[in-house]
């Protein structure tokens, strides 16, 4: 089932309150899936970039290894121009960011439902996909829609 291009605008315009911010996001996840997300990315036809406070590093090969405090670690991912970041905050969720300046036409959001459905795929579980709420909002309206496994193949 493909994402609904004429909602999400409509949910996204900001003079009816979206926000700049939005996330695709996987919950809950283990190590497992963790390791599965960071050995496929570098196999899959997206460029992706690690980066420790700033400073590129080579991609961890689980999330326990890339955790830690004191460092700012993103993760870069490049969807065919769509640029997603992913924060290693928590062991049981992935979530990437994405800018709604990036989001600007449809062909943009079919990149990221490709993405979505790619990552549904590897992971075999359902990927969401809606605003990012931060907790002084978390009375905004949220869009939400989902890619599931399978949801990629014709």
């Amino acid at each position: 089932m493909a994402l609904d291009w004429p909602e999400f605008q409509e949910q996204a315009d900001p003079r009816f309150g979206g926000s700049g911010l939005w996330e695709i996001c996987v919950a809950p996840v283990d190590a497992a899936d963790w390791a599965c997300l960071l050995a496929a990315l570098p196999q899959s036809m997206w460029t992706c970039h690690f980066e420790l406070n700033g400073c590129p590093a080579p991609l961890p090969a689980r999330f326990d290894s890339s955790i830690n405090r004191d460092n700012n670690d993103l993760l870069r991912v490049d969807v065919e121009g769509l640029k997603l970041h992913l924060h290693f905050h928590g062991a049981d969720d992935i979530a990437f960011n994405v800018s709604l300046d990036d989001l600007a036409d449809e062909k943009a959001f079919r990149r990221l439902e490709r993405f979505m459905a790619w990552l549904a795929d590897i992971l075999n579980k359902p990927v969401a996909f809606g605003e990012l709420v931060v907790p002084s909002a978390r009375d905004s309206r949220a869009y939400v829609d989902w890619v599931r496994p399978g949801a990629g193949k014709a």
